[in-house]
């Protein structure tokens, strides 16, 4: 007799011998089936899959911290006097903010630059052939050379035939038309500046221009100002 007939006889007659255990056996199984169910776990978080003692993987789970994702909702504001946009927008996050049952499910708000955040990770996030453009530009302290290295950088980047950015997609228009705001910002600023040098003392002056440059527009508008 094949080994496959002696297990069939075998399993039949233990069914025609223990027929009345059958269904307690099968829901005893059925009860463990469900138990052990719901002690499955997927994970596939890094730190869970792989070493927190490797340092690669201790630095991933350091920057995802930091930058920890999620559902965003976005809010726009449509005008044409860009300082008072910028006051509603407050008024609107301030209402937010005063709002506890609203706050639970919130975890961030994001209304405009977060200084801090460029000063701690505005360099590591940079690209390297970017950084040493800076540091050229910035090489020039007196307020004509910066500017003439900065117009040299600018016309480098996005003008003539040796250009080395194209503007061929809507991320690289997006920044060319955010880097000529904070252009036109600054230069704004230094026009009045000169029109009425008298207005603030110089060290202050100094410090707007200086902010200005290095962190633009502190609230984000669209290519012509009429939407924050």
């Amino acid at each position: 007799m094949k080994t496959e007939e002696k297990m069939m006889t075998a399993i039949a007659a233990f069914v025609t011998r223990f027929y009345k255990w059958i269904p307690f056996v099968a829901l005893l199984l059925f009860i463990l089936s469900i138990i052990s169910a719901g002690n499955i776990e997927t994970k596939t978080e890094i730190k869970d899959l792989m070493s927190e003692k490797d340092p690669m993987i201790a630095s991933y789970i350091e920057v995802d911290s930091v930058f920890a994702g999620g559902a965003s909702i976005m809010i726009t504001i449509e005008g044409n006097d860009k300082i008072r946009m910028g006051q509603c927008a407050e008024d609107f996050v301030a209402a937010l903010q005063a709002n506890p049952e609203i706050m639970k499910e919130i975890k961030a708000i994001n209304l405009k630059i977060d200084r801090q955040f460029i000063d701690d990770w505005g360099l590591m996030l940079s690209e390297a052939e970017d950084i040493a453009k800076t540091a050229e530009t910035f090489a020039q302290l007196n307020l004509l050379p910066f500017i003439n290295a900065l117009n040299n950088s600018f016309e480098e980047t996005y003008t003539g035939e040796e250009a080395e950015e194209e503007l061929e997609t809507n991320k690289q228009e997006n920044e060319a038309v955010a880097m000529l705001s904070q252009l036109e910002t600054f230069f704004t600023l230094l026009r009045e500046y000169l029109e009425n040098p008298e207005a603030l003392p110089v060290e202050d002056q100094g410090k707007i221009l200086a902010e200005t440059f290095l962190y633009g527009e502190p609230y984000q508008f669209n290519h012509d100002n009429s939407m924050l």
